[in-house]
Formats: structure tokens, C-alpha cells, sequence
């Protein structure tokens, strides 16, 4: 029984001493990351760091070197870095148990460079014709461009028949100006859009209107003038038929269509014929001195929503500047453009894609 007792004490003894001799067992690391391109610079990159056993994510950021994060073991990690002139670099680590007291994991990210996606260009084709017309002036006129964005000016790349083509990127702001002897001087501003083609109107200056017929001279001594000069013949000119521009009155909490508001294609230059129904408006709005409306851009789904967005908002602001030009208080325009989120029809027909692109005005208050 004695005999039993020893060895039963000494097997306790022997399995006590082993427990002394081990380490315990981790149950997380200390993790430190970095990020580098491949000079070797710290890149201050943004860390995303995702447990595959959990699926929870932590951020960090390395703004200010290396970032020091406790993982727990017994888990995979996915560490992700982001820079905006960087690459995105994924990492995965496995963090395994081990017989260590404070285990440690150095992690370093290789970011690769972002090659610059240059913007395709945009091309602006302006053509130059008389008002008059219509007739192309195929030379005797400047064209000075520039790119408000960037406050340079631009070359032309191409100048045939009337016509000249600039470069210019994407949703910059651009200004050019037309000179022409015998022609009003004419200045537009816009947004470069994928494809710009502008018709320019030029109209004639009032020291180039059609001269005066010249006297005869008198007749000489010696001629004798024997019959009456003729008299011109009065020629009655027909009549002018009346444009159909005439615009309802304006009530409180309607909406009115401008359906004779016209702009070039893609861009936000109006068009002369549409200053009739704006007189009309501007009439309207000074005979009743309180009234307060709302101008309201919109375009068809055909393209970007951004750019079509820009589009609408930038005809609404040409309209309400035009009221206010002609004497209307600009506290009593607002002007909004609303895209092509507000269609009128389906944009599923040519016509009723016309019907999208319009104007409105909205009365707001008296």
C-alpha cells in the first residue's frame, strides 16, 4: 500500500514539473504594419483589417507610420491598404496558436502607383455664319478661345471652310470670342461636353447697313432735260404672319411650358427667336410687380445624368438672366434644373424626348 502511495506521489510530481517547464499558450498577437512603395517611402495609406472567422472589420490608418494592432489567434485576417495615388493591396496573415507569452507579426504592403487616367478630350467645333443669311463666312473673322478652368487660352486644331475645332477636357468651362469686320462683336461661355458643334449667328454692326443710293450729279449747262426723273413705284410688302408666341397669363400655382425658348443642341446658348415669348414674360412680370416665379430646366435620359443635370440648371440661370437684364428684379426669379428626373412622356420616341427637353415656369407666389 506504501509502494502504491510513492508512486502515485511521484507521477503527480513529474506531471506538475512538466506544467512548470512550458510556456502558455497566446491567445492573440501583436500585429505592426506598414506600408511602402518601392522606394522604400512610407505610404500613409488607410488600413481595412477583416477577421475570416468573424467577419468584422476594424479601420486603421498609417498617417502616422507604422500602425500596431492585437489580433487574436486561432484566425485568418485580411488587411487591406488604400491610397488614392496607390493601388489597392490586399494581404491575408493566419495567426496560429504558439507557445509564446507575447508573439509578434511585422506586416509590410508593397503599393504600386496609379498610372493618371487622362480625360478623353472634348472637341468644340464652332461654326460662324451671317444672321441674316445663314451664309457661312468661310474667312475675315477671329475666333480667341480659352479654358476658364484652368485660365488658359487654346489653340485651334483645325480651321476648314467657317469652321474651327478646339480641344478642350471634359466639364471645363470655356469662353470664346468671335470678332468679324462688319459684325457685332460676340462672346459665349459654356461647359465642355464630349461633343460641342456651336453655331455662332453673327450679326451685322449699324455702320454696315445698306447705303443710301447715291445723288446723280447735276446736269451740265449744256444739257437740256427734257423728261421728269422717274419716280420710284411704292412696292407694299406682304404681310408678316404673326408668331405664335403668345404666352398664357400667368396664375398662382401654375406651370407654363415656354414652348418658343430655343438653344443649340447640348449647350445652353439661346437662340434669338426665343426672345419674343421671353418679352412676353418680362412684360408679365413688370405688370405685376409682386409675382415670383421659378424657371425650370429639364432634358431627356439620353446621356450622363450628371451632365444633363449641369445642363438643365445652366439653361434655367440663361433665362432667369435674361429677365433680369431686361429689368426684373432678380430677387423674384429662381431658377432650378431638375435633369431628367421629371419626364413628361416616356423617352422612348424622338418626339416625346422633345417633349422632356423644355422650360417651365412655375409661379410661386403673388
Amino acid at each position: 500500500m506504501k509502494l502504491r502511495i510513492s508512486y502515485l506521489l511521484l507521477f503527480v510530481f513529474f506531471l506538475s514539473f512538466r506544467a512548470f517547464g512550458q510556456q502558455p499558450i497566446a491567445n492573440e498577437y501583436t500585429v505592426q504594419i506598414e506600408a511602402k512603395d518601392g522606394a522604400g517611402t512610407p505610404v500613409p495609406a488607410t488600413l481595412t483589417i477583416t477577421s475570416e472567422k468573424t467577419g468584422l472589420s476594424q479601420k486603421g490608418s498609417l498617417k502616422n507610420g507604422a500602425y500596431t494592432v492585437a489580433l487574436k489567434t486561432g484566425s485568418s485576417y485580411e488587411i487591406e491598404a488604400n491610397h488614392e495615388a496607390y493601388r489597392t493591396v490586399r494581404k491575408k496573415i493566419k495567426l496560429d496558436p504558439v507557445a509564446n507569452a507575447q508573439p509578434q507579426l511585422n506586416v509590410v504592403l508593397e503599393m504600386t502607383p496609379r498610372q493618371p487616367v487622362k480625360a478623353a478630350a472634348s472637341t468644340i467645333v464652332i461654326r460662324v455664319i451671317d444672321q441674316v443669311t445663314g451664309r457661312p463666312l468661310a474667312e475675315g473673322f477671329d475666333i480667341r478661345m480659352e479654358n476658364l478652368t484652368r485660365n488658359q487660352a487654346l489653340a485651334p486644331i483645325d480651321a476648314d471652310n467657317g469652321s474651327i475645332t478646339f480641344q478642350i477636357e471634359p466639364l471645363q468651362q470655356f469662353r470664346f470670342v468671335v470678332k468679324a469686320k462688319g459684325y457685332e462683336t460676340y462672346r459665349y461661355e459654356s461647359e465642355a461636353r464630349m461633343k460641342n458643334d456651336i453655331m455662332i449667328p453673327l450679326k451685322r454692326s449699324a455702320s454696315t447697313a445698306a447705303p443710301a443710293a447715291v445723288a446723280q450729279a447735276p446736269a451740265t449747262p449744256t444739257e437740256t432735260v427734257t423728261k421728269p426723273a422717274p419716280q420710284p413705284v411704292a412696292v407694299k410688302a406682304p404681310p408678316i404672319a404673326p408668331a405664335k408666341t403668345e404666352l398664357p397669363t400667368l396664375e398662382r400655382g401654375s406651370a407654363i411650358t415656354l414652348d418658343n425658348v430655343y438653344f443649340d443642341q447640348s449647350s445652353y446658348l439661346l437662340r434669338s427667336d426665343s426672345y419674343t415669348q421671353l418679352d412676353q414674360l418680362v412684360s408679365q412680370l413688370k405688370s405685376r410687380p409682386t409675382l415670383r416665379i421659378e424657371i425650370a430646366g429639364h432634358t431627356d435620359n439620353v446621356g450622363d445624368n450628371r451632365l444633363n443635370q449641369a445642363l438643365s440648371q445652366n439653361r434655367a440661370r440663361v433665362i432667369r438672366n435674361y429677365l433680369v437684364n431686361r429689368g426684373v428684379d432678380e430677387k423674384r426669379v429662381q431658377y432650378r434644373g431638375y435633369g431628367s428626373s421629371q419626364p413628361v412622356a416616356p423617352s422612348d420616341t424622338e418626339e416625346n424626348k422633345k417633349k422632356n427637353r423644355r422650360v417651365v415656369v412655375q409661379v410661386l407666389s403673388e
